[in-house]
């Protein structure tokens, strides 16, 4: 797919290339178009981009839009927010002068950090944090393969299965359960296709006597060593998940120089207790609902 297929002027595209994430997950255009369409709104024209640091992006499906606020907007920027927040929710990566704020927190990893063994208070936290993961997946002949085009089959099979595991979880909010955006991660994984943005999405599987048991997919913004976490899900092999984040978050450190890491919103007490498992930070942003 050629730059040619994009109606968004190509001045347009490159200063949204350029736009700061600053280590928020949810202003990371790899999060953008992995879960909110963002090429294929540009592809249609359909985005707004207001005052060069104001994204604005229309559901894909029915009515309703998101706003992303890059910078300090003026007090004229501020009238045309408040009035887009009667659309949808507004996302600011600054506090705004505008009704209903609260705060949006991420957990974040800085990785050369998690790896130093000075960072855990004992020889037990040592082992356990970050050398058992690698006992385990060596006892277990886990092995980590880059998800290829070749695997991808085998992949979507195993999103399909937890995506029908959590759908039977009660604990499970199934009207905010994202039922497909997982498998349009492992797509932009596997997928050669030339992207305008130039995003670049690293996906792995692990693999254990022979089937594919795990999956994680991630945005790499190399200009700033920084990577967000986009989808990672598995099977019911006990604690695979636990041991596969470490191992793979060493695999980030060394093949791809990241140096921090973003693995998103920590939504109930259960995911909290696994992203806030390792040394960490919070990276907080904020949100203006709908008005």
């Amino acid at each position: 797919m050629g730059k040619g297929y994009f109606k968004a002027s190509i001045q347009d595209v490159e200063k949204i290339k350029h736009l700061k994430h600053n280590g928020i997950h949810n202003f990371s255009l790899g999060t953008l178009d992995a879960y909110f369409y963002l090429t294929e709104l540009l592809a249609e024209n359909k985005h707004v981009f207001y005052g060069d640091h104001i994204l604005v992006l229309p559901a894909i499906t029915g009515n309703g839009i998101k706003t992303y606020v890059y910078d300090t907007p003026t007090e004229a920027e501020l009238v045309v927010i408040s009035r887009l927040q009667g659309f949808g929710p507004v996302y600011s990566q600054r506090s705004l002068v505008t009704a209903k704020e609260g705060t949006f927190s991420e957990v974040a990893y800085h990785l050369p950090t998690v790896f130093d063994p000075a960072s855990y208070p004992n020889k037990k936290k040592r082992h356990q944090k970050i050398r058992y993961p690698f006992s385990w997946f060596e006892k277990m002949k886990a092995e980590v393969v880059p998800l290829t085009e070749s695997i991808a089959e085998e992949a979507y099979a195993l999103h399909e299965k937890w995506v029908e595991r959590k759908l039977a979880d009660p604990k499970t909010y199934q009207i905010m359960f994202p039922r497909r955006r997982y498998a349009i991660c492992i797509e932009k994984a596997v997928s050669r296709t030339h992207n305008v943005l130039d995003l670049h999405y690293v996906g792995y599987a692990i693999r254990i006597d022979g089937k594919i048991e795990a999956v994680r997919v991630v945005y790499i913004d190399s200009d700033t060593s920084s990577a967000f976490d986009l989808a990672f899900f598995g099977g019911e092999v006990p604690q695979l998940m636990d041991y596969a984040d470490v191992v793979i978050l060493d695999r980030l450190l060394k093949d791809h120089q990241v140096v921090t890491f973003n693995c998103g919103a920590a939504l109930n007490k259960s995911l909290s207790a696994f992203k806030e498992g390792l040394p960490h930070q919070f990276i907080e942003s904020y949100m203006y609902s709908k008005l």
